[in-house]
């Protein structure tokens, strides 16, 4: 039986950072051939699609998406890719951004097959038909079934889902509250941005991330205080405080009291001496725990 192979074939590259580049350009090479050619050379950079429809970005973004339960970044982001494949795009690279979307949704969600099958249920193969779709409006389509189904599963999951992971970054701090913590590193352990993190965590916590550092800090600071083992310096050490000043303009500002004044004890008092303790009773201004990348 005869075959007829049609391909397209990019530019040759040195090392591997070039190989994304160099299948792009295979791609719109082959979209382009005409008829009757079995073969097509990468075209000229400028007929090239942007970089917006890197399939690397793309999952970047809809994985972030997935993660945090964000409609909104989810919107964006599915929106963004049908946009920019209105303008640029060909068939085979919108077959594979929805490849991609499809690999997404099946690692980032839980019993992913049901729900996608319950998205494409009027279609013979499910989410499946995508790969004997015709044309690039029929990709584009099946991306906006697509994005519906993820937007009303958010809806249903989104708070449930939310208020599990604040409450798992409340756990984070509390056992990691003798370190030095910033929204941004904490956030990054979540795979999340610090931006969405900190208005994520007010939204569930009622208060700032900052503040509620503070708090547990300050918990943990009241048990070495009652402990009458460790000098006010030490405390402020243990806890990842910059000095025992600021460890005490902290103190005041979540207890209404200062750490001598909580002690209940104005000159010697178990600590050993007053080393550490000196200027720590002058009135503090109030700090502003607002800013979440204290």
């Amino acid at each position: 039986a005869a075959l007829d192979l049609h391909a397209g074939l990019g530019r040759a590259c040195s090392g591997i950072l070039g190989l994304a580049e160099s299948c792009r350009e295979s791609r719109k090479a082959l979209d382009s051939l005409g008829s009757g050619a079995v073969v097509g050379l990468f075209p000229e950079p400028d007929g090239l699609p942007p970089a917006s429809l890197s399939a690397d970005s793309f999952r970047r973004d809809l994985d972030r998406a997935l993660a945090t339960r964000d409609g909104d970044a989810l919107v964006a982001c599915l929106s963004a890719a049908r946009a920019t494949l209105d303008r640029h795009g060909s068939l085979a690279t919108a077959l594979d951004l929805c490849a991609v979307a499809i690999h997404s949704v099946l690692a980032g969600l839980d019993q992913a097959e049901e729900l996608l099958g319950a998205w494409f249920a009027d279609r013979p193969e499910g989410y499946r038909s995508l790969y004997a779709i015709p044309s690039l409006e029929h990709v584009e389509a099946w991306l906006r079934r697509l994005e519906a189904g993820l937007a009303a599963h958010f809806e249903e999951t989104a708070a449930s889902y939310q208020e599990q992971l604040v409450a798992a970054m409340k756990r984070h701090v509390d056992s990691h509250c003798r370190e030095r913590l910033q929204l941004k590193e904490v956030a990054a352990y979540f795979g999340l941005s610090a931006n969405y993190a900190g208005q994520l965590f007010r939204k569930q916590a009622g208060c700032g991330f900052s503040e509620y550092v503070a708090r547990a800090k300050i918990a943990q600071a009241k048990l070495l205080l009652d402990s009458r083992h460790h000098r006010m310096y030490e405390i402020a050490e243990l806890l990842g405080f910059e000095n025992a000043y600021y460890f005490s303009k902290v103190f005041r500002r979540v207890t209404g009291q200062s750490p001598r004044e909580y002690l209940g004890k104005p000159a010697t008092d178990g600590l050993g001496t007053m080393e550490g303790l000196e200027g720590l009773d002058e009135p503090d201004p109030v700090d502003d725990f607002d800013h979440e990348d204290r």
